[in-house]
C-alpha cells in the first residue's frame, strides 16, 4: 500500500487571522468567518499530525539491529530480522529495478516494526501489512506479516514513485494493481467473481476516484485494480505494460499515457475491460465454474460428513452398556421371579 505522508508545506502552520477591522465588508463577511473556521481547525488538528509524527519517530528510533547493501538498507529490533528482510528487500530490487529508468537517489531505508500494537499505531490505513511513501524512499512493514510477496510490493511503489514526474496523480487502482501484479500476489478470484456477479464491477473512470487508503470501498482499489492491470497484460501483453510505465516517467496525464500506449480511447479501454470480466470471471465463465465445482464437492464433503457423524451417534447410543443384562440373564432372572 502506497502512503502519501504530509510534506512540510502540508502541515497548518499557525497564521494570525484578520482583525475585524481588515475584515471584509458586506458579503465578503462570510469569507472571513470560513476563514476564521478554517484556522481554528488547522490549530486543533496540528497537535494531532505533530503527536503521530513523532510517534511515527519514536517508534523507527528503537530499531536498533541494522542490515545494509548499496541499495537498501533495513532497520529492525533484531539483526535476524535485518538480515532476512534485507535479503527479500534485495530479491525486489534485483528483480525489480532492470525495468525502470530511475531509481531512488538515495538507499530505500526498510522498517520492520515487530510490535503489532506499535504498527497500528503507524500505519495510514488499518488492516495493511505494510506501507511506502511513493515518491520517497521508506518502507514500512509489520514485523508478524512479512513474507517476499509484500516487500516486493512496496518495492515496486517505490520504484515507480521515482519514475513518476512531480504533480502526475497515478490512480489508486493501477498504482495498487501495478504492485500486486510485479509481487506475483493472489488474484482475488473469489472476489472479483462476487463483484461481476453482483455488479459492482468498476469502468476506468469510475474505478480512478476510489481511494486505497480511504472510504468503505477502499479494498477495491486493490482487488480490481489487480484485475485490470492483469487484463491489460492478458490482452495486450505484458512487454506494453511495461512500456506503460516508462511511457508514466515523462507524461503530463495518466489516462493520456494510457491511450498512447494502448492507441484506444480510455473509454474503449474501460468497454474492453468490463467484457473481459465478464467473460473471465462471470458465472458462465472458465473461473466461475471451477468455482461453483469447488463449492459443490465442498457441499457434498461436508453432507457426507454430517451423514457419518449421525450414523456415529446413532451406534454409539444403540451400543450396549458394559452394565446391561444379556438376553441369557433375563430370562434367568424372569425364571426365578416365577418360582418365588
Amino acid at each position: 500500500m502506497r502512503s502519501d505522508p504530509p510534506t512540510k508545506s502540508d502541515v497548518p502552520m499557525r497564521s494570525d487571522p484578520p482583525t475585524r477591522s481588515n475584515a471584509p465588508k458586506g458579503s465578503g463577511g462570510l469569507k472571513y468567518l470560513l476563514a476564521v473556521a478554517l484556522a481554528t481547525f488547522a490549530f486543533a488538528l496540528f497537535p494531532q499530525i505533530h503527536t503521530a509524527s513523532a510517534h511515527r519517530e519514536q517508534v523507527l528510533s528503537s530499531l536498533d539491529a541494522v542490515a545494509s547493501s548499496p541499495s537498501v538498507r533495513v532497520h529492525s529490533t533484531t539483526d535476524e530480522m535485518a538480515a532476512k528482510t534485507l535479503a527479500m528487500a534485495e530479491r525486489a530490487w534485483n528483480r525489480l529495478r532492470p525495468r525502470f529508468q530511475n531509481s531512488p537517489t538515495e538507499p530505500v531505508e526498510v522498517f520492520v516494526v515487530e510490535d503489532d500494537a506499535e504498527y497500528e499505531r503507524i500505519q495510514p490505513a488499518s488492516m495493511t501489512r505494510g506501507f511506502a511513501t511513493f515518491g520517497g524512499n521508506r518502507i514500512y512493514l509489520r514485523g508478524s506479516d512479512l513474507d517476499q510477496e509484500v516487500v516486493t510490493h512496496e518495492m515496486a511503489h517505490i520504484l515507480l514513485g521515482a519514475n513518476v514526474p512531480p504533480g502526475l496523480r497515478i490512480p489508486d487502482w493501477f498504482n495498487e494493481g501495478f504492485a500486486q501484479f510485479v509481487s506475483g500476489a493472489d488474484d482475488h478470484t473469489i472476489e472479483v467473481l462476487y463483484m461481476v456477479t453482483s455488479d459492482r464491477v468498476l469502468g476506468f473512470s469510475a474505478l480512478a476516484k476510489i481511494d486505497a487508503l480511504r472510504g468503505p470501498d477502499r479494498d477495491v482499489a486493490t482487488i480490481q485494480g489487480f484485475a485490470v492491470v492483469r487484463f491489460l497484460a492478458d490482452r495486450y501483453g505484458e512487454e506494453q505494460l511495461w512500456a506503460l510505465v516508462t511511457r508514466l516517467s515523462h507524461a503530463t496525464d495518466f489516462d493520456q499515457a494510457l491511450v498512447d500506449t494502448y492507441e484506444r480511447s480510455d473509454l474503449q479501454l474501460s468497454e474492453d475491460w468490463l467484457a473481459y470480466a465478464s467473460d473471465e470471471y462471470g458465472l458462465l465463465s472458465l473461473m466461475g465454474l471451477r468455482m461453483i465445482g469447488t463449492m459443490a464437492l465442498g457441499a457434498l464433503a461436508l453432507l457426507a460428513v454430517t451423514i457419518w457423524l449421525g450414523a456415529a451417534i446413532r451406534r454409539s447410543i444403540r451400543s450396549p452398556s458394559p452394565l446391561d443384562l444379556t438376553d441369557a440373564e433375563i430370562e434367568e432372572a424372569e425364571r426365578a421371579e416365577r418360582l418365588q
